[in-house]
């Protein structure tokens, strides 16, 4: 199964913030964005089922206050997870520079690239 293609992602954080937004995920690459962050990062499918990503989230929306699930952050990496499903991916992951910042997204595929 292929994962590339347009998902909504829900997101929580160990700093209980919560969050939405969307990414693309195209020839091992990823692009998105919410209302005041946007996405750009690289992904792997590893041993056929499990998605890893490597994700750069930047402030961009400086009309709206800047909230992070992680807080008021100008920009931030992260590191996601999971096994690869038809529908729903689950991932978990964690903010690069400190692990003890978790975060979980459930990622729904909403449309396959053509």
């Amino acid at each position: 199964m292929s994962v590339e293609a347009l998902w909504t992602v829900e997101f929580v954080s160990s700093e209980r913030g919560f969050g939405g937004g969307v990414v693309v995920l195209e020839s091992g690459r990823l692009f998105g964005g919410d209302g005041v962050y946007y996405y750009l990062g690289r992904y792997d499918v590893k041993n056929g089922d499990t998605l890893e990503c490597d994700v750069a989230v930047t402030y961009y929306n400086t009309s709206v206050g800047k909230y992070s699930v992680f807080g008021e952050l100008d920009q931030f990496r992260l590191e996601l997870s999971g096994k690869v499903n038809d529908s729903v991916t689950n991932l978990q992951g964690h903010l690069v520079g400190d692990p003890s910042k978790k975060i979980g997204a459930r990622c729904t595929r909403r449309a396959s690239l053509p």
